[in-house]
């Protein structure tokens, strides 16, 4: 793997900003693009780091067999010692990519080859650049307006024609590039290095589009076609009643630059552009979230009972609807209220949209000046209500009056603020406000929703949402910087959960091996006082007591030791010398004791009660009765605890009946689980549920390790026990879900409006 790790297979060094001839103006853009990019790519790599880590570490949980897991925890010991590594070569290769920009691109010419020359391409390598090769033209199609502006202005610094993706020192092409080859710093499998590429994709590629903006931003702003802008290309009816080809309908720029085929244009709305022709668009994309808003509406209006015109709000047929600026004006007024309660029958109840919306009302009456109080038009009531929909939604997964549902009725007005001004909240996954709603549903449901929640995370959660409510006034770039900083605390929170959760994973590891040594053990002190008349004193002694020896001495040093057959050979003499048989010649009765005495200490039994044990077990019927008396030995070897355990901490075994078929059906699908799985436990008579980890369980044993989000243990559970419970529905598996808070309840916002739309149609009430 050592040409691997090769960070420049060539032996040249990368090629740098400084150390080529550019003219003084353009590296100064080029050193203030690298610096840019730089920047943002640091945190990035960062985070795919970070979710790299994570992902390995859950393989290494949730793997079935011992090379899968040692696999996935040596490539995490990997990227944990080298990681460093990453963005300084990434670094390196971005820079050699931008100082390169001038230089001629040249294929060189194939030398010969003979067959015997000839090799087949290794699979791992065309999986590597068949998913590469997918991420980069996801990344492109989502970003293909600014992408086709940034080649331009790139052409203009370079004095060539515009830059296609190869040549662009920052596509998402060549960001894949050079992250295949800065990430040979890691000796990772195939897998892994797939792993780590679909981190690279979710962090970095879910953020390119905004990086390229910015870049773009910084062009304009240095005075790179400043003023470079493209109108909609429509089809237009030419005089010999033929359509016009809309590549031909160029706009004029505003000053003199390079003209440019008018193969992208954008509209003053936000995401609505059309793109290059032959190939999936952003305008595409934007169309179809736009759709899902749309289609919400539709579904809406369908589930209503339709009203005669004549019932329609006065307001509204004379035509006095209320303005954008209005509706924001007093939301914002209402946003920095505190969210309070509502009486309702005279009894305190929390506030909903549907109340927000009754105060707009009432603030635009007040606002109105003696005149016609103003509706709110047709596409903000629908909005209003599709938002109270959404958080009604949220709202079922959370207790009333606790922290998760203060959290969300926070975000109730802000939310709604965004999704008047901006549709596309409800469909663009990566929208900073819908990304914020769902980590505090997320947070709130699961680090609040339990019992003794992370006060320090709900604290700082509040904080941010209390944020939100003073300072948000329509720029949802205060979501995004507040989303990182509760990224970055929700990380450290989850390391702490891991570092937990893996401890209790490896302690349980060690009292299986425990508990499994004991089990052998005990069976053979069994065959030897069975094949000895041995007192039933003595029996119990040396049942207990020297199972332990047996088992400790199995940990340390195997089976197979020379230790492991002393202990059994002292086994039987001591069992020999109970059931009467006299000392061997040369054996030393002494002797014997005290190497009794120092395998219970070991064992953690203290020193005058191994004393007493160790004479009692080496001596024989004929001897006179030690001081500590066998019934003061007999309690204190019942009162203390065995070997790996705690006074106490091992309840009395209860004999269950057998186990049902369905039972038994139960218990074969959770063996079949992958470690890691969440399941669902009903914990009182009104079906409230908690969320919990099925971390680890033993085959051999039985024995289960659940724990909460926090990492931290959850209760004593077994195998059969969790299959009683399933069959009595007090267990639920939860399969893994792909969609985010947000799209679980718009998914359930549309079977709710399904079903109306279906009970109004058949005359039924809703």
């Amino acid at each position: 793997m050592s040409g691997e790790r090769n960070f420049n297979s060539s032996g040249n060094p990368p090629a740098t900003l400084s150390t080529r001839q550019f003219p003084r103006r353009v590296r100064t853009l080029l050193e203030g693009i690298f610096e840019i990019v730089t920047g943002e790519m640091d945190r990035l790599l960062s985070s795919t780091l970070d979710g790299l880590e994570q992902q390995l570490f859950k393989q290494a949980e949730q793997a079935r067999s011992n090379d899968t897991q040692l696999r996935a925890l040596e490539a995490l010991g990997d990227v944990k010692r080298t990681r460093s590594d990453l963005t300084p070569r990434y670094v390196a290769l971005l820079e050699s990519a931008l100082a390169s920009i001038k230089d001629p691109k040249t294929t060189p010419e194939p030398e010969p080859v003979s067959f015997s020359e000839l090799r087949l391409v290794a699979e791992d390598e065309m999986d590597e650049t068949t998913l590469l090769h997918e991420i980069a033209s996801r990344a492109e199609m989502r970003s293909s307006l600014p992408l086709f502006l940034l080649s331009q202005r790139f052409g203009v610094l370079t004095g060539l024609p515009a830059l296609d993706s190869e040549s662009l020192p920052i596509s998402p092409t060549a960001m894949c590039k050079h992250l295949r080859r800065a990430s040979r710093c890691f000796e990772l499998h195939t897998e892994m290095r797939q792993l780590l590429f679909r981190q690279f994709d979710r962090f970095v590629m879910g953020d390119y589009n905004r990086l390229i903006e910015v870049v773009n931003a910084y062009l304009v702003n240095q005075g790179v076609l400043p003023h470079l802008s493209y109108l909609p290309s429509r089809f237009k009816a030419r005089r010999d009643g033929k359509d016009a080809d809309p590549a031909t309908e160029v706009s004029t720029p505003e000053s003199p630059t390079p003209a440019a085929p008018a193969v992208a244009t954008q509209t003053g709305w936000p995401g609505d552009t059309i793109g290059l022709r032959g190939a999936p668009q952003r305008g595409d994309s934007g169309g179809v979230q736009k759709d899902i808003y749309t289609n919400l509406r539709d579904l809406l209006h369908a589930a209503r009972p339709q009203q005669p015109a004549a019932t329609a709000p006065v307001a509204r047929r004379a035509g006095s609807v209320a303005s954008q600026a209005d509706v924001q004006s007093v939301l914002g007024l209402l946003q920095r209220r505190p969210a309070g309660t509502a009486i309702i029958n005279g009894r305190p109840t929390a506030r909903s949209i549907q109340h927000v919306k009754q105060d707009l009302l009432s603030q635009l009456r007040q606002i109105s000046h003696g005149e016609p109080a103003p509706a709110l038009a047709d596409e903000d009531t629908d909005t209003i209500e599709l938002i109270g929909m959404l958080f009604d939604q949220l709202m079922k997964d959370v207790r009333p009056n606790s922290p998760a549902a203060n959290l969300l009725q926070k975000l109730q007005v802000p939310l709604l603020r965004v999704a008047l001004r901006d549709k596309e909240f409800f469909s663009q996954e990566l929208h900073p406000a819908r990304q914020m709603l769902d980590a505090v549903a997320e947070t709130g449901t699961y680090w609040a929703g339990e019992e003794g929640p992370d006060k320090e995370l709900i604290g700082k959660v509040d904080h941010l949402v209390d944020r939100i409510s003073s300072e948000f006034d329509g720029d949802v770039g205060l979501f995004n910087t507040l989303l990182g900083d509760l990224s970055q605390h929700t990380q450290t929170v989850m390391r702490k959960a891991e570092v937990a959760e893996r401890r209790h994973v490896e302690a349980s590891l060690g009292r299986e091996k425990l508990t499994i040594a004991q089990t052998h053990a005990g069976e053979i002190m069994e065959e030897i006082t069975r094949a000895h008349d041995v007192p039933k004193f003595t029996r119990a002694l040396l049942t207990q007591a020297w199972t332990d020896v047996l088992a400790l001495t199995a940990l340390r040093h195997g089976e197979n030791s020379e230790q492991w057959l002393q202990q059994i050979d002292v086994a039987k003499r001591v069992a020999a010398i109970a059931a009467g048989q006299k000392l061997k010649p040369g054996e030393d009765r002494l002797a014997l004791s005290e190497h009794v005495e120092q395998s219970l200490k070991q064992v953690g039994y203290h020193a005058d009660e191994a004393v007493a044990i160790g004479k009692r077990l080496t001596a024989s019927d004929s001897d006179e009765e030690e001081p500590a008396s066998r019934t003061e030995l007999a309690l204190r070897l019942k009162a203390r605890a065995r070997l790996g355990e705690s006074v106490g901490s091992k309840p009395p075994e209860v004999a269950l009946p057998p186990m049902a078929p369905l039972e038994l059906e139960c218990l074969e699908r959770i063996r079949a689980l992958p470690f890691g799985t969440w399941l669902e436990f009903v914990t009182n008579q009104q079906g409230d549920r908690v969320r919990r980890r099925l971390s680890w369980f033993s085959p051999t044993t039985g024995h289960c390790l659940i724990i909460n989000h926090r990492g931290q243990r959850a209760g004593e559970y077994t195998l059969d026990v969790l299959a009683r419970s399933m069959a009595r529905d007090q267990v639920f598996v939860i399969e893994r879900q792909k969609e985010g808070f947000i799209d679980r309840a718009i998914n359930a916002i549309k079977d709710r409006l399904h079903v109306a739309q279906v009970l109004t149609h058949d005359g039924r009430p809703l």
